[in-house]
């Protein structure tokens, strides 16, 4: 005698179906065994999954900023020092040019752009303008806004006051001393 697997109750042996629950009791083929990957696919996959994994970090590294700045404090000090050393390079530029500024900041060569590119790594992006009087250029402007909201914005100009704002705008000539 043999025992259903579905009801348990005691039937013959040589029987397809289980009178009494309807089983369907014919063996089953047996499944074939999977075959391992081979070397190739596992390779394949590995590789895959290593591209995922490299273009993932590349995606967060581009959308990620380069942010040394512990604090904000530090990144606006930094902001300071490089508009009060970009001006200093200007007066030297106008003293040794009769009085005129350069047209851009270009024309100070190298030496502006690591002030610049020191404010830039902490989330400051600098912009310079000029006015012209009788054809020569006798006014200018430097002024480092933040990439990131609550950050102070700083005016310098000739006169050598640092002005400085909270609100979310470029700071002016207009705004209190810093």
């Amino acid at each position: 005698m043999f025992t259903c697997p579905e009801c348990e109750y005691e039937i013959n042996a040589a029987s397809e179906l289980c009178p009494h629950c309807g089983a369907d009791l014919t063996p089953r083929p047996a499944e074939p065994d999977a075959k391992p990957m081979s070397f190739r696919k596992r390779l394949l996959v590995l590789l895959l999954f290593a591209a995922l994994i490299a273009s993932v970090w590349a995606f967060l590294l581009y959308i990620v900023p380069d942010r040394r700045a512990a604090s904000q404090a530090q990144a606006e000090a930094q902001a300071i020092t490089s508009l009060r050393e970009i001006a200093r390079q200007l007066a030297a530029y106008a003293e040794a040019s009769d009085g005129q500024y350069p047209a851009s900041l270009e024309s100070l060569g190298d030496k502006e752009l690591s002030p610049a590119r020191e404010a830039r790594r902490e989330g400051y992006i600098l912009s310079y303008t000029t006015s012209e009087m009788r054809g020569r250029i006798t006014h200018f402007a430097l002024m480092a806004q933040p990439e990131r909201y609550g950050f102070r914005s700083f005016y310098l100009d000739e006169s050598g006051v640092l002005r400085a704002t909270r609100e979310n705008r470029a700071a002016t000539s207009d705004d209190p001393p810093a």
